[in-house]
This record gives structure tokens, C-alpha cells and sequence, in this order.
């Protein structure tokens, strides 16, 4: 027995209204009404005409779909939690052989994956399973996963124009539809505190540091030293960035970090070299205060960094869990001094998908599709104060309100239609463990110079992925 799984059968009433629901293509059927015409006399009826008494149909068989994700129940009773239990009870009103949607909780990592491609060999996943974006290619180039094309092509609700095109790239590969989009979308932006920059007569919605330039000018004009020279406040925490930051940081500087067909690195360029050296640079002119520093969001709570590298989904985090009084507002990732200005950093969107070895593919789509769908997803604004990855969605009057609530989620659909995909997220972790050749050099701490660390590092990832 797997004493980290849990299982719970969602089958409460739904207690909270989601609009009109529309039903999958299993719903069954309603029945129809008798015609309108008059009566045939009794004595002209003939004994062959007589009404004979209709074949009852077998009642389906019960049907319980299996989910999985990694969100603990019972840690989030109040949003995550009751959110599936909303999706599992209005799913099942519509389709009533649906006897139960059970959740099975796996911890999030490499369990996940190791049980996953386990069960599946031994055809008894899941049904549903909410991937990340960086297992799913990995998952489907094993064999883990469905092919979800020809269930989509009926399907236009849940098809690749009702998603930002950002969305895209990690449900797809040779042509093949493996996951509908689900979570997100996420993007790296800064998170800014608005006093500051008031303070130092700086525009408050982070205007002056849109470029790399404007960026460190900010931070200057931010930081602040004490008596003795030593920074008692930093602009901008120029911390040494890991590859998924540092992919953003390209991006936003018109480069790649690999091909699109994810089989080759190809950043060993000039413009991958101008991030290494602007950060390695702007590190070591803050260093002093760098280490030893609080982490990002302990800088920014506390009063200590003016702004941080974080993400799109700092928007609730901050209103729920910083001071009532902290005013901040969310900024794009600067634009670097090589980029056309088509970009502007990393976007990431998770998928569910459907295990090869599921024992109810079918109802397992239609699931995925409901909660993948408009209205679900509307409501998981509701109930857990998370966006949608759907064009529609940023179009209904609930997200409106959300956004006259919240100013900050105005900048999430923009920053998350123009962001690139997250680096690797093919061969991602064998991709990142190379990544520290990079770092190294950034820090100073490597005989490589950056040139030769960015180098080794594009050729040793590349082995990875054509491994």
C-alpha cells in the first residue's frame, strides 16, 4: 500500500450555482414527448395496431473517474479543495452515470512521475492527471500518455485557438495532441513596492525600468546605503539567476534558449552573452549586500528590496499574505538592448492529460474538457483566485470585476499572450543539471569565462536531448 496516496471520493451536493452548464457528448439523453393527434377510435383499432409495450434499455453501469494531482486535500479546504469539489459535483449532474470523481493526491516531484509511468505499464492509472509543463513532452515521449487528437477535433471548445498561443507548445509534439490547458498562464515579471519608487520620484507602475538600462538607473536611485557604505536597502535584487530566469532575461533580449523542435540548445549566442555579462556584472556591484540577503519575498515584505524577480501569480499572493497597507504593482521583465521588443520574458501553462492504460479514457476527456472549459475555469477564479490559460475568459464580466478588485491582474493576459516557453521543458531536469556551468562563471567562481561556460554548457545540454 502507497501510504502517499490519498483518495477521496467527491460526491457532496454542489452547493454553489455555476451557470448554465453545457453538457459533454455523454449526457444521456432525455426522453421524448408524446405526439398531439386525436385518438383512434377503440373499435377501429385492429388487433395488429395494438400499442406494444417498449424493450427496456439496461441502465449504464456506474461509472467513477480517477484524478490526480498534487495539492494536498485538507490543506486548502477552503480554495483548491473546493474548487474540485465544485467540478466533481456539477460534472456529475450533467452526466449521471458519473458515480463518483475520486482524487488521488500524489506528492509533487519525482513520485509523481515514478508512480505514474508504474501504473501505467501495469494499465491501471489515473484518468485524469494535472501535469506540469515540464513532464508532459517527457511523458508523452515515453508512451505515458494519450493521443488526444481525434477526441479534440469534435471538441472546438477546448481547441488550440481558444488558448493564448503561448499555451501550446506544451500540449503538442509531431503533430499529436496530448493535454488541454489548464493552469496559468505563469510569466516572470518584477513585483515592485509603489512607495518606493514614489519616494524616489520614480513612476510607480515601474515605467523608468523597462530596459535593462532603465532598470539599473532605478535600482541606483532605490538603493540605499547606511553610515558606514554598507547597502541598507537594494532597487533591485541582482541575484544570480537560475536557467528558467535566465531563458526569460534572453527572451526578453530577442534570443532562444533551443530550437522548436527541443533537440538542440542553441544558445551559445551574442545575445544569451550580453544576460550573463549585465547580470554577472550588476551581481557583483551589489554583492555586499547580496549575501547574507533575506530571500526575495522576505526583501520586499520587509521593507529591504524595493523590487524582486518573481511572477504573475504574486498578484493574490501579495494582497492576501503581505501588510494591508503595502502597495505594489507588477512589472514586465526589461527589455534587453538586442530584442525587436516582440517578447517579454517566459510564460508556462500546465495541462491535464490522459494516461495510456486509463480505464475510462472517454469520460476521462469529457472530464478534462469541462474543467478546462469557460465556465469551470471562471469558477476557479471564484474559488481559488487563479487565471485561465482561455482567450474567453478575459472577456467575462467576472474577470472584469476581478481586475476592478485587483488592478495588478490587468497585466496577466498581456504578459502571458507575448511570454516564450519555458526552457527545456523537453529533457528539463537533465537540461538543468548543466546549468550551473553558467552560473558558475556568472559568480566568478569558474575557470571558464562566460563565453566557454555558455559553450560547454549548449553542447553538454545538447547531448542531453539527443540521448
Amino acid at each position: 500500500m502507497d501510504t502517499n496516496e490519498t483518495k477521496h471520493a467527491f460526491s457532496r451536493r454542489r452547493f454553489l450555482a455555476g451557470g448554465a452548464a453545457t453538457s459533454g457528448f455523454l449526457l444521456l439523453a432525455a426522453c421524448g414527448g408524446a405526439g398531439t393527434g386525436d385518438a383512434m377510435p377503440k373499435e377501429e383499432m385492429k388487433e395488429a395496431e395494438a400499442p406494444k409495450e417498449e424493450a427496456k434499455q439496461p441502465e449504464a453501469e456506474p461509472i467513477t473517474v480517477v484524478f490526480r494531482d498534487w495539492r494536498e486535500p485538507g490543506r486548502t479546504l477552503t480554495t483548491w479543495e473546493t474548487w474540485f469539489n465544485w467540478s466533481a459535483d456539477t460534472f456529475r449532474e450533467m452526466n449521471p452515470q458519473v458515480e463518483a470523481i475520486e482524487y488521488t493526491f500524489v506528492p509533487f516531484g519525482a513520485e509523481y512521475l515514478q508512480k505514474l509511468t508504474t501504473e501505467s505499464a501495469a494499465r491501471v492509472a489515473p484518468d485524469v492527471v494535472h501535469s506540469s509543463i515540464i513532464w508532459g513532452r517527457d511523458l508523452w515521449d515515453n508512451g505515458i500518455l494519450a493521443d488526444l487528437s481525434a477526441h479534440l477535433a469534435t471538441a472546438p471548445d477546448v481547441g488550440a485557438d481558444q488558448f493564448m498561443p503561448s499555451a501550446n507548445p506544451y500540449r503538442t509534439a509531431e503533430g499529436k495532441v496530448f493535454g488541454i490547458s489548464f493552469w496559468g498562464p505563469d510569466s516572470y515579471v518584477m513585483v515592485i513596492n509603489q512607495d518606493h519608487y514614489v519616494d524616489a520620484g520614480l513612476d510607480p507602475e515601474g515605467g523608468d525600468q523597462l530596459t535593462w538600462e532603465g532598470l539599473a538607473e532605478s535600482t541606483e536611485k532605490l538603493s540605499k546605503k547606511d553610515s558606514s557604505g554598507n547597502y541598507e536597502r537594494l532597487g533591485f535584487t541582482y541575484h544570480i539567476p537560475g536557467m528558467p530566469e535566465f531563458a526569460a532575461w534572453l527572451y526578453a533580449n530577442g534570443g532562444e534558449m533551443h530550437n522548436e523542435e527541443l533537440t538542440e540548445a542553441i544558445f551559445d549566442t551574442a545575445q544569451a552573452q550580453e544576460v550573463a555579462e549585465h547580470r554577472a556584472l550588476q551581481y557583483v556591484r551589489y554583492k555586499d549586500r547580496v549575501e547574507g540577503y533575506p530571500g526575495n519575498l522576505d526583501s520586499l515584505r520587509q521593507g529591504l528590496g524595493s523590487g524582486i524577480s518573481w511572477g504573475t501569480w504574486a498578484a493574490y499572493y501579495v494582497r492576501d499574505e503581505f501588510p494591508e497597507d503595502f502597495k505594489f504593482w507588477m512589472v514586465p521583465l526589461p527589455k534587453g538592448p538586442s530584442t525587436d521588443g516582440a517578447t517579454s520574458g517566459a510564460t508556462w501553462i500546465n495541462m491535464m492529460v490522459v494516461p495510456d492504460g486509463a480505464q475510462q479514457p472517454d469520460m476521462a476527456f469529457e472530464y478534462s474538457r469541462f474543467i478546462c472549459g469557460l465556465e469551470a475555469q471562471v469558477q476557479k477564479l471564484l474559488l481559488v483566485k487563479q487565471v485561465s490559460p482561455r482567450l474567453d475568459f478575459y472577456n467575462t464580466p467576472e474577470w472584469g470585476q476581478a481586475v476592478g478588485e485587483l488592478p495588478q491582474l490587468a497585466a496577466v493576459p498581456e504578459i502571458g499572450a507575448a511570454g516564450k516557453p519555458y526552457p527545456f521543458f523537453r529533457r528539463y531536469t537533465a537540461a538543468n543539471a548543466q546549468f550551473p556551468i553558467v552560473q558558475d562563471a556568472m559568480r566568478g567562481e569558474s575557470d571558464l569565462d562566460l563565453r566557454g561556460a555558455i559553450a560547454e554548457a549548449v553542447k553538454l545540454i545538447t547531448q542531453e536531448l539527443e540521448s
